[in-house]
């Protein structure tokens, strides 16, 4: 029993004596937690070409929680309250890439560099009005160069017709890698 008693007791003081910092960081790396960003997109009231983009930029500060490390899109929800049953592409991007232009034909071009995936975003759940595309379980791992900011871009595959400047929301789901 004493030679099992001894290694437990110097591994609990081995634990107890760990510098404040190194459990603040392992918290941070090996917390349980999801973070969680809300993008609401200023649209056009108006009809979209295929390959138009969807909004402005999409930023999602403190995506990663801590700069250096990466995490996993674990879901994207797109709320379209006018209805449409179209598709889109979200570019994501591991520094700020060119701003687009709402409702105008969108091209990488320079910012290809900063592409760290495409998710396609189909089978709109389509009850009437509104719609919404729900995609969980998409597993991507996504490692930023620095810092915590993942920024995307949404462009449409369709032709999607917009009631209101408000129609279009996203909400995209992280976890800690």
């Amino acid at each position: 029993m004493k030679r099992f008693l001894q290694p437990l007791a110097l591994l609990l003081a081995l634990a107890l004596t760990q510098p404040a910092h190194a459990q603040a960081i392992n918290e941070a790396i090996q917390g349980p937690w999801t973070t969680r960003c809300d993008a609401a997109q200023t649209v056009t009231a108006a009809a979209y070409s295929a390959g138009n983009a969807v909004g402005g930029l999409i930023t999602c500060a403190n995506a990663i929680r801590v700069g250096g490390h990466g995490a996993i899109l674990q879901s994207v929800v797109l709320r379209d309250k006018s209805g449409n049953n179209t598709t889109y592409t979200l570019w994501l991007f591991d520094s700020a890439p060119t701003a687009p232009t709402d409702r105008s034909a969108y091209a990488i071009g320079t910012d290809l560099a900063r592409t760290i995936g495409a998710i396609a975003l189909t089978g709109t759940l389509n009850a009437g009005t509104p719609g919404l595309i729900n995609l969980d379980g998409i597993a991507k791992s996504l490692k930023l160069g620095s810092g915590t900011t993942l920024y995307g871009v949404l462009v449409t595959t369709g032709t999607p017709i917009f009631a209101g400047t408000a129609d279009v929301s996203l909400t995209l789901t992280f976890l800690p890698d």
